[in-house]
């Protein structure tokens, strides 16, 4: 068995992490690679640090089509599957096959720049559009399967899984969805529209998002990756991905449950600075 490592760099905190789950791999007899020096087919992917680099992680996992975990060292987590502390028992899983795999729905995603089509992969969380001007309202044209929904005049627009559901969308004022919904939710930021809710589709839908007229152009994501901007008249097309991103799943916390997590995390980072500024 091989295993591809991918770990955050700007965390002190990962590279201990990464160095002994290296030695236990190695004690083990499981043979590791990490994605950072090199890009091969590995058996399973395991990321190391936060959501974000679990998302790093899973980019590889889809591209050769094979499980990742994620090691969680942040604050935050709803990908990352456990805390570094327990990673005996995460090489004892992976080791005796004694896991899950929990499929999550992927978004494929396609720029059309001055008329010509460019793929810009796969995205497991979300493909976010941004106005680059701060001091400019962008025009952006949602459609679902070609049929008109809506002109926002906003700062941008997400598209996310279920997955996605519970990090930018949310924040930009979208739905949660729960686990196994497959489903792709459309969520304005900032819209001028007071109308401007969150549209939610199924799993056979294409999502287009056209630039009607944007001031400085209109950046695109996937899952936090910078690929291209976005001009007058072009636009982006979102349809469900060939492949289902599977994540390992051992003792897992219920979903309520790191949500809930997640938010007293947010109620304790804002009693701390309220308390900072008495």
């Amino acid at each position: 068995m091989t295993v591809g490592i991918y770990k955050n760099n700007h965390k002190e905190e990962a590279a201990k992490c990464f160095e002994k789950l290296c030695n236990l791999l190695e004690k083990e007899g499981i043979d590791w690679f990490s994605f950072r020096e090199e890009d091969r087919r590995p058996d399973m992917c395991i990321g190391v640090g936060g959501d974000g680099t679990f998302l790093k992680a899973a980019a590889f996992a889809l591209k050769y089509d094979v499980p990742v975990f994620g090691l969680n060292l942040g604050t935050l987590g709803m990908l990352t599957e456990m805390d570094a502390e327990r990673m005996d028992e995460v090489i004892s899983a992976i080791k005796s096959n004694s896991y899950e795999i929990e499929k999550r729905s992927s978004i494929s995603v396609t720029a059309v720049q001055n008329g010509k089509s460019i793929q810009l992969g796969n995205a497991v969380n979300d493909c976010v559009l941004s106005q680059l001007s701060m001091n400019k309202v962008a025009y952006l044209e949602l459609l679902v399967n070609e049929e008109p929904v809506e002109i926002y005049p906003c700062d941008g627009l997400i598209i996310s899984t279920q997955t996605g559901s519970t990090g930018y969308s949310l924040s930009a004022g979208g739905p949660i969805i729960v686990p196994g919904a497959d489903v792709m939710v459309a969520t304005p930021k900032c819209s001028h529209f007071v109308d401007g809710r969150s549209i939610v589709t199924g799993p056979d839908a294409v999502i287009t998002v056209k630039v009607v007229r944007t001031g400085g152009g209109v950046s695109v994501s996937t899952d936090g990756r910078e690929t291209i901007t976005l001009r007058n008249s072009d636009k982006i097309i979102c349809r469900k991905g060939e492949r289902d991103l599977k994540i390992v799943r051992i003792n897992p916390p219920g979903f309520f449950e790191a949500l809930r997590t997640k938010t007293n995390h947010r109620d304790y980072i804002m009693e701390m600075r309220n308390r900072e500024t008495k």
